[in-house]
């Protein structure tokens, strides 16, 4: 395996708990024994990530909630595997550098305060797609619509056309004052 790796060696998997960033084709990984030190990191492509695993006695592990972090969540219950997913906002506060590591979803991990979201099933996940794919449509249509409301509001050239509706001074003087 030519993962870059600084290790010192965690022998049982009794208490092994696991930090993973998810990214499309790196996984950072982060060790800690049961006492909480960090053991071992580790930088693994797709393949290794689940090769890793599966040679590994890991207790659980720990991943910021995103839509992959879900589908390997299932993955590594199906292993045996305890999963504790945390929202991302507040694993920030943890992160020591400008990116999110691994390390810092440790020390998240052991704030009691955190709650942890549900992993969700693939058809819960399917369920939510095309509701967010319409909040990404109301989202653009307004940002497409913004500038063109100012301009109206200002009264610049006499008013524009916002979906065959014409918005002109009428509405600029209603708003404007």
């Amino acid at each position: 395996m030519n993962a870059t790796s600084v290790a010192v060696s965690v022998q049982s998997g009794a208490g092994v708990l696991v930090g993973v960033v998810l990214a499309k084709n790196v996984f950072q990984l982060c060790v800690a024994d049961a006492a909480g030190r960090a053991r071992e990191a580790h930088r693994l492509s797709r393949g290794q990530f689940e090769r890793w695993f599966a040679s590994r006695a890991v207790s659980r592990v720990v991943m910021e909630a995103c839509g992959s972090a879900h589908h390997w969540a299932r993955w590594l219950s199906a292993q045996g595997i305890e999963i504790t997913l945390l929202p991302a906002r507040y694993v920030r506060a943890y992160v020591r550098r400008n990116k999110t590591d691994a390390a810092a979803l440790l020390e998240a991990a052991r704030c009691a305060e955190l709650h942890p979201v549900r992993v969700e099933s693939i058809e819960q996940q399917a369920l939510q797609a095309p509701h967010r794919t319409r909040s990404l449509w109301q989202a653009d249509r307004t940002r497409r619509s913004t500038p063109c409301v100012a301009t109206a509001v200002a009264g610049v050239g006499g008013g524009v056309h916002i979906r065959g509706r014409g918005v002109g001074p009428r509405l600029a003087r209603g708003l404007g004052s």
